[in-house]
């Protein structure tokens, strides 16, 4: 008896008895039909899947890749070990080229490093070899019926009916249609909906389905040493590229993608043929697609070769009565970034979660036709926001590697090897955690730095959801109030004629901001944010530089906080952590030397009185630290070569220590100044910037604790910033919140990777 089951069976009263399961009929042996029945098997509910082809492994498709979204699915199958075996080589090499097929750009490791933070490799093998253990796992194979291609499909108060193209008839509670781009579940869903309840689709339903580019995809034998098993090379083009995966096992799965003259829609779109195929192929033999080998090379080593139109689309309506459409019946992404096949294993996973959700609520019924419709509702709720976004960044993907415009070139030959492998990791990462899994079925334990956002559940908690709120709420009460009051600044306007006092107070609080200045040029050179303009140091310190600290600390307090709330744990995961490493060097040398240096020369020059008249003291600005970190960085890497590893730790050592320093300079200021502040009665950081640089802290203090899994309560929090800005003063607490904020992670990276998390 399944886990589900079992719970069904205990959520019963006792003098209650259960009427028979759903039968689920599923059109089509494809992987999304293939995985939904093995899952459904394995949760207990009866199916039986309707294959249109005499084989259940038709020569069909290409290649599949195995990314971490669906892998994670497979595995709760039990059929994570026989890929492994049959893929034999994970995709460790991914390589871009120019043109000409030189190397453009190389990273080493990949999959490797996609394993050590989802916990799954990233591996290719043939869509056959796939169905094969799939389907080798399904124990009651006499429910996988071949050869019966479904022709219509009729309904009934109490079922669906299924006729097949030899007349055999099938009846279920549930028609899933997973018979591709080309459903015809799709269509009999569409033509009953139009005879009993017109309007519920659209009479052009089918233009929903666009079409920009072909591909043709194929499996290549070629032996050549210059192919390295476990590669991906892709190789850029105007208007099409190539793409080349060895999956170590002798085969080279390879596409060419071309870009049409114009969209085509619906029936627009036409089928190629062989002809086709080959003329295609002709036109494009000689170019290469990496060192010396030519396309032609390994499409005459071809197993298999196919041109088909690459749809793009993702349907608003994917069920009518009881029928749903799953997988590439219901969207369709673009094969260049391999998440097609788990997309679909996605979409059968969350069906199921949902259909066992319904059983459970009604344990001693069958379902009727309105919780079935209440399955469908949810299911694509869940699904179709991240069925679309897949897709278009799989559109957009293709149209980088094909330059379809001068700046999505320059995003792809140039900015995106500046920006560095850890940014693409980041990005299918992103891609991956919210896929969904099994719900009913235990989850094989794999280690994981990051893992799955349904692994890490947010406990509701009132006491925190009423601090982010206060949070908030102080912090852009503060900016506003610093906005609107900026116009009447007296100290902070550069050229103004000051008096020594005045002077005092502005040069001891800019010399207390620098620990704000210290926060915003690390957070901007940690290689996670090279993609986040709003942590780009420049532009904080050119907005210092323009209109002072007073008016632009309660903003970048507002910002920086609203950016790690979003990003939530992921904020706190290894990967998010590690400094460009020539940053971590200069940053707190440069600080000193360029900023506080000037100011603190003026300031107790001032104070000692050695100032005899009214000093014209303008605000120091703050760029010449950030412009310095940025070339010192540049300079360092170019000169010294040092580089951190993937996840290295190398820079920790040297803004630990800086955080140090710069607590005790800045404390040793506040105590300085602590009592010629007491005697002339003066507050030196502005009532508006002190109450948003304690709010900042209390939020960042409650984050680091909660993800950490530090069991500190909200007063404890409040009392030690406190103290800290009696003291030490502001300026040192923000370094002590900041040094603990980086050892805070240790521990808990530790306790996850011991438990397998």
């Amino acid at each position: 008896m399944t886990t589900l089951t079992r719970r069904m069976v205990m959520a019963r009263p006792s003098d209650a008895k259960p009427k028979a399961l759903p039968r689920v009929i599923i059109g089509g042996g494809s992987i999304t039909g293939l995985s939904l029945a093995l899952m459904l098997e394995k949760v207990g509910v009866d199916f039986v899947v309707l294959e249109a082809h005499d084989s259940i492994t038709p020569q069909v498709g290409a290649g599949v890749v195995c990314n971490a979204n669906g892998f994670r699915i497979l595995d709760q199958l039990g059929v994570y070990d026989d890929i492994m075996k049959e893929s034999m080589a994970p995709l460790q090499e991914v390589n871009t080229r120019w043109p000409d097929g030189s190397l453009h750009n190389k990273n080493n490791d990949f999959s490797d490093r996609l394993e050590q933070l989802t916990g799954y490799p990233l591996v290719v093998l043939d869509r056959q070899q796939l169905l094969n253990i799939l389907y080798s796992h399904v124990r009651e194979k006499t429910k996988l019926i071949l050869s019966a291609r479904i022709v219509s499909v009729s309904e009934g108060d109490h079922g669906v009916h299924v006729t097949t193209s030899d007349g055999r008839q099938f009846t279920g509670d549930i028609l899933v249609g997973a018979d591709g781009v080309h459903s015809i579940v799709r269509q009999e869903m569409w033509r009953l909906a139009r005879l009993t309840a017109p309007g519920y689709f659209s009479d052009d339903e089918i233009n929903n389905i666009k079409c920009n580019w072909i591909t043709l995809f194929g499996i290549s034998t070629l032996r050549d040493p210059r192919i390295t098993p476990g590669s991906a090379n892709t190789r850029f083009g105007h208007g099409m590229s190539y793409g080349v995966l060895s999956g170590g096992n002798g085969r080279n799965y390879y596409f060419l993608n071309k870009a049409l003259p114009r969209e085509l829609q619906g029936r627009e779109i036409c089928q190629y043929t062989e002809a086709d195929r080959d003329a295609l192929a002709k036109e494009h033999w000689n170019e290469f697609v990496q060192h010396d080998i030519r396309f032609g090379d390994l499409f005459e080593a071809s197993v298999r070769a196919v041109l088909v139109p690459l749809q793009g689309y993702v349907f608003p309506k994917w069920h009518w009565g009881r029928i749903i459409t799953l997988g590439d019946a219901a969207h369709k992404l673009h094969v260049v970034t391999g998440h097609g096949a788990m997309t679909c294993i996605e979409d059968a996973a969350v069906l199921v979660n949902q259909l066992m959700k319904q059983l459970q609520e009604n344990p001693s019924s069958s379902l009727v036709a309105t919780q079935i419709h209440q399955v469908f509702v949810q299911t694509q709720n869940l699904r179709e926001s991240r069925s679309r976004t897949l897709m278009q960044q799989s559109f957009l993907t293709q149209s980088m590697h094909s330059w379809t415009n001068p700046l999505l070139k320059f995003a792809a030959a140039h900015l995106i090897p500046w920006l560095g492998f850890d940014v693409v990791l980041a990005q299918i990462v992103d891609a991956v955690r919210p896929a969904p899994r099994v719900e009913g079925l235990p989850l094989p334990p794999r280690k994981k730095l990051i893992g799955f956002d349904d692994e890490h559940p947010e406990p509701p908690s009132a006491a925190r959801s009423w601090l982010k709120r206060l949070v908030y709420s102080i912090l852009i009460l503060c900016a506003m109030w610093e906005a609107n009051s900026a116009r009447n600044l007296t100290y902070a306007d550069a050229g103004t004629e000051l008096d020594c006092e005045l002077a005092r107070v502005d040069g001891l609080f800019r010399l207390d901001m620098a620990g704000t200045l210290i926060v915003m040029l690390v957070e901007g050179w940690r290689r996670s944010n090279k993609t986040s303009p709003p942590q780009w140091p420049m532009l904080w310190a050119l907005t210092v530089d323009l209109v002072g600290f007073q008016v632009v600390a309660p903003f970048f307090y507002l910002v920086n906080y609203w950016i790690t709330s979003r990003r939530g744990r992921i904020q706190f995961t290894d990967p998010s952590r590690p400094m460009i490493l020539s940053a971590a060097k200069t940053i707190f040398p440069v600080v000193i030397l360029l900023y506080m240096l000037p100011i603190a020369v003026t300031t107790f020059t001032s104070q000692l009185g050695m100032a005899s008249q009214p000093a014209r003291v303008g605000p120091p600005s703050s760029l010449p630290s950030a412009g310095c970190t940025a070339l010192a960085t540049l300079l360092i890497s170019m000169i010294a070569g040092e580089k951190d590893t993937f996840l290295g730790q190398k820079y920790l050592k040297y803004i630990t220590f800086g955080y140090k320093c710069m607590f005790g300079t800045l404390a040793l200021l506040h105590l300085a100044s602590l009592g010629w502040q007491i005697e002339n009665k003066c507050m030196l950081c502005p009532l508006p910037v002190l109450l948003a640089e304690f709010a900042w802290l209390l939020g960042v203090y409650s984050d680091v604790c909660h993800y950490n899994q530090i069991r500190k309560g909200v007063l404890y929090h409040t009392v030690l910033i406190t103290l800290g800005f009696v003291l030490v003063g502001p300026g040192a607490t923000v370094m002590a919140v900041w040094h603990w904020r980086e050892e805070a992670r240790k521990p808990s990276q530790e306790k996850r990777q011991g438990q397998g998390a």
